[in-house]
């Protein structure tokens, strides 16, 4: 009961981590760092220059838990059916759109035996250790899918959790696919004999549920956030992670990749989105602890006297753009002034040249026609220009 509790209670404990345990770790780092250097004893805490030392600081923290959460997070991964009965994958692994796959005796021998060694040796009325029930019961689990090619295929590609939806499917319905021969190499009736039923059911109730999770509580952030440069990383991240479980889960992985991993690593495709699945959320929230202090700007403030020259200049640009305004008005409005009266004349030849410009604006907004025409023109007087 209490390592279930401590199960569950993980996610959180991990999310807590993030956002509390990094300030303190930078504030210690840099006192550390100032205690260990001399030339950095005069600097007074809250001035800029200690507040960049601490995005230092704290950028480091971040990357460093990070690398550790990346490495527990792989680490804390279940072993998958293989590494349990201690059974190496068939290389080249069944291509997923070629189901049924064809019987493998000799691997399917080498599960049997492998699984009744297990069997007799974790069995709980001879085996007293705690854990002895879990692990037999898992590797019956193991058995029952490496035994079965056609859920072996969808275990592979999409994980423990639709491999035991294919076998109890085929338990509740009975009987064996119409290529199987016997019990130990036949592959599964109904929802599970054809993959692409199975996969339509895996995006529809695990993927679409998942991913569109995940873009809520982006948008959440982003609404109450604001748009920053993490919110385009993350949702590239989700993007990317996505297009990876698509890409498995169709069977569109390199076949050179997928064998190596199998005859290196015991990894199934499964097991490569599981463990993407696994670091995301570190990469998520150490994106969402470093983008503040990587975008906020570090330029320290400026001093009263430069503030004070900076808003002089300030004063002289607009004081000169005034300057230059009100000249290009006076010249312009020069035709319609009288000579020393002050008064506007306005029926002289400028008024008359600026009332005809007026009437063709009018004539050329409301006639298409006439607008091309002199546009026409206008490009003739201007092609004969020299």
């Amino acid at each position: 009961m209490s390592h279930a509790l401590i199960g569950d209670l993980a996610p959180f404990v991990q999310l807590g981590l993030w956002f509390y345990l990094p300030p303190l770790a930078a504030t210690q780092l840099l006192k550390a760092w100032y205690s260990a250097t001399a030339s950095s004893s005069n600097v007074a805490p809250g001035s800029p220059q200690y507040a960049t030392h601490w995005k230092r600081a704290y950028a480091v923290v971040i990357v460093a838990y990070l690398v550790y959460s990346l490495a527990d997070s792989l680490a804390s991964l279940p072993p998958n059916h293989y590494t349990q009965l201690r059974v190496a994958p068939p290389v080249p692994l069944p291509r997923a759109l070629a189901m049924p796959p064809p019987p493998d005796a000799a691997f399917a021998a080498s599960v049997r035996s492998q699984s009744r060694a297990l069997a007799l040796a974790l069995h709980p009325d001879k085996n007293a250790s705690p854990d002895a029930a879990h692990a037999f019961a898992s590797a019956r689990d193991a058995r029952a899918v490496l035994e079965r090619p056609a859920a072996r295929v969808v275990y592979d590609r999409l994980g423990a959790g639709m491999a035991a939806f294919c076998i109890a499917s085929s338990d509740r319905r009975g009987g064996e696919d119409d290529g199987a021969a016997t019990e130990g190499s036949n592959g599964l009736r109904s929802e599970c004999a054809r993959y692409a039923q199975v996969l339509h059911l895996y995006l529809v109730h695990v993927v679409m549920p998942r991913y569109l999770g995940w873009v809520a509580v982006i948008g959440l952030m982003a609404l109450f956030q604001g748009v920053s440069f993490g919110t385009y990383w993350r949702f590239v991240g989700i993007l990317a992670i996505g297009t990876l479980d698509v890409a498995i889960a169709t069977d569109r992985l390199p076949p050179m990749l997928v064998d190596t991993l199998a005859a290196r690593l015991w990894w199934t495709p499964a097991d490569v989105a599981a463990a993407a699945h696994a670091v995301f959320p570190a990469l998520f929230l150490a994106l969402n602890q470093l983008g503040p202090v990587l975008t906020t700007n570090s330029d320290p403030p400026l001093s009263d006297a430069q503030l004070a020259a900076a808003l002089h200049d300030l004063a002289q640009v607009v004081a000169a753009t005034h300057s230059h305004v009100r000249s290009s008005f006076n010249t312009a409005w020069a035709p319609l002034r009288s000579g020393g009266s002050g008064s506007r004349d306005l029926t002289g030849p400028a008024a008359r040249r600026m009332e005809m410009e007026l009437v063709e604006l009018v004539v050329a907004q409301r006639d298409p026609q006439y607008a091309q025409a002199r546009a026409q023109v206008q490009q003739q007087v201007l092609a004969g220009m020299p």
